[in-house]
């Protein structure tokens, strides 16, 4: 994750449960910000404006909120399982997350949710989720619509079995 504004780079470390800054013009790292109580980070998003790094951890399940000046903590937001990928969408104020995959009686639901953090109310709301569950696809804000493009399908039935998807579904999102 790049800074607009000046020089530093984000960048998630899985294995180690890490945030490293390094500067982009120099090459050398800045800081290491180490997590203790989760683990396995892979998406990010950076609120410039307020100084703030979302780095989703997938076990637990947790948006940890980095201060970016000081590197520190300030928040730790539990959220849906197996998080696919999060943005920051400045008009709403609001992020939002997709993933979810666990197993319940119908069967494996695969990157299904799509859910949206409020930090006024402090809470998740579900969003409607996508028709299809689906693992690789593309997605991304134009607007006031959330779009997500292509995939594949994973059968629960006959493991192993992959299906691409040419499908393309839009959720508004608001103003």
């Amino acid at each position: 994750m790049l800074e607009s504004n000046g020089p530093r780079i984000f960048v998630n470390l899985p294995k180690a449960s890490s945030v490293v800054t390094i500067d982009r013009k120099t090459g050398q790292t800045l800081a290491t910000w180490k997590v203790t109580d989760a683990h396995t980070n892979f998406s990010m998003i950076l609120d410039e404006a307020n100084h703030r790094l979302f780095s989703v951890f997938r076990n637990p399940s947790t948006v940890m909120v980095f201060d970016t000046e000081t590197g520190k903590i300030v928040a730790k937001l539990p959220c849906v399982l197996d998080v696919d990928d999060i943005w920051y969408v400045a008009s709403t104020k609001r992020l939002y997350v997709t993933g979810g995959e666990y197993e319940d009686p119908r069967g494996k639901v695969t990157f299904w949710a799509f859910e949206a953090y409020d930090p006024k109310a402090n809470s998740w709301q579900i969003l409607p989720h996508m028709q299809i569950a689906r693992h690789g696809f593309v997605a991304g804000f134009v607007d006031n619509e959330f779009h997500v493009a292509g995939g594949s399908f994973q059968s629960d039935v006959m493991p192993g079995i992959f299906s691409q998807m040419a499908t393309h579904e839009v959720f508004p999102i608001g103003k």
